[in-house]
């Protein structure tokens, strides 16, 4: 009995080993599988370069003292570079910058004179603020604040370029009464223009003579307008004087060619008329050729 009583004992304690072995592994498993519950997943960081938007790239036009301006702006990809063309006046200058920004700083070439001046250009609520430092006028600077150019015609909105290498204003994307063709309009006729007339007859006592000035304004966006100036003329004692600003009319115009065309605006018909166009002459040829002065 006393030898049974060894042996249970000896059973006994090899039982609770066991237990106590059991716990000891589950604790540790417990722990190993806590531990890797806990890490925190490794990501890879991916470097993403910013794009940088070409918020100048397009085609701006204003007025500034009732002179049209126009300004397309082409920015090289992958660089801080911005090109472009300024017109105002019937004069265009070449412009180049560099961007930082919101903003552009460069210098504009005048084609005819070769001048040179500072430019400075920023974005402000989808508007182009651009300024131009005249150092003859004791460094005045001309600020202009110009929207995003559209033309409408027929209800369509048509995106303006400027071809400078061609002499044109052009529209691309539509035509007065097309939505294929683009529309040129050569930047040599933007402008004002007179035109006076003076018919004289008899002689001696019986001398007279009128004259009457005739206006044209051609637009870049496309408008143009035309009206009678001041009429004076007399024959003897007798003198005759008239206001301006009559018989106002407002048209369309593009040129195809040699031809400058009018566009109703009304009924859509189209007038052509041969035309010749440089810095400060214009010549409209039609049953009589008149000669136009630009004045702006």
């Amino acid at each position: 009995a006393k030898l049974l009583s060894i042996k249970n004992l000896k059973y006994t304690l090899m039982i609770i080993q066991i237990v106590a072995l059991f716990f000891t592994l589950f604790s540790c498993q417990g722990q190993t599988v806590k531990s890797k519950s806990m890490a925190k997943p490794k990501t890879a960081k991916v470097a993403v370069a910013k794009k940088i938007a070409n918020i100048f790239e397009g085609n701006y036009s204003g007025t500034h003292n009732e002179k049209e301006i126009f300004i397309s702006l082409k920015e090289t990809a992958g660089t801080s570079t911005i090109n472009g063309v300024l017109m105002m006046d019937g004069k265009q200058a070449q412009i180049t910058a560099e961007k930082a920004n919101s903003s552009f700083s460069g210098k504009i070439v005048e084609d005819d004179t070769q001048k040179k001046y500072n430019i400075t250009a920023s974005m402000v609520n989808r508007k182009l603020h651009f300024n131009i430092t005249f150092p003859e006028y004791n460094n005045q600077v001309l600020a202009l604040i110009l929207d995003r150019s559209t033309l409408i015609l027929n209800g369509n909105s048509d995106q303006t370029t400027i071809n400078s290498n061609g002499g044109q204003v052009t529209t691309t994307g539509g035509n007065v009464g097309s939505s294929s063709k683009s529309i040129n309009r050569d930047r040599a006729m933007v402008g004002k223009w007179r035109f006076t007339e003076v018919i004289s007859s008899g002689s001696g006592q019986f001398y007279s003579s009128f004259s009457t000035d005739y206006f044209l304004q051609f637009n870049a966006n496309g408008s143009c307008t035309t009206w009678n100036g001041r009429s004076a003329g007399g024959s003897g004692n007798v003198s005759f004087d008239s206001n301006d600003g009559t018989n106002i009319e407002n048209a369309n115009w593009y040129t195809e060619g040699k031809n400058v065309v009018f566009v109703n605006l009304d009924t859509n018909k189209k007038m052509s008329i041969p035309y010749y166009a440089e810095q400060n002459r214009m010549i409209l040829k039609g049953n009589l050729n008149r000669v136009y002065t630009r004045i702006e």
